[in-house]
């Protein structure tokens, strides 16, 4: 029998990300983030023949899905973390470097992020 050896958690501790961005006041985005499998990928894959899917639509896509939780506010309440609420608000910010990462971008961070289970697997 296969026994699982290590507990795997499906959402992150909060994450901190410093932005070199005025879009949010303070420029400081606080999420939450599931991991991304392998098997995600076979979704984007699936589209009709002759039709063509960007990559960074594929990308994008799994961006957002492993976002569970975030600290964005508009007028002082909380922003609901919905799929809508993701591409209204969060899309904007992607391209959006991080601090301390060189020419590092929110999206790759987070997509970095979400893809290595080591992030995920607790002893």
């Amino acid at each position: 029998m296969a026994e699982i050896k290590k507990k795997i958690e499906v959402i992150s501790n909060w994450l901190e990300y410093e932005l070199e961005t005025d879009i949010i006041e303070p420029p400081v985005l606080k999420v939450r983030l599931s991991p991304l499998t392998d098997m995600e990928y076979i979704e984007s894959y699936d589209v009709p023949a002759g039709e063509i899917k960007p990559l960074t639509k594929i990308i994008i896509s799994r961006i957002l899905s492993a976002v569970n939780d975030w600290d964005l506010t508009l007028k002082g309440k909380k922003i609901q973390v919905t799929e809508e609420n993701k591409r209204k608000y969060l899309v904007i910010l992607l391209g959006t470097k991080v601090k301390g990462k060189g020419k590092g971008l929110l999206g790759f961070e987070l997509l970095n992020y979400a893809s290595n289970w080591d992030n995920f697997l607790k002893n």
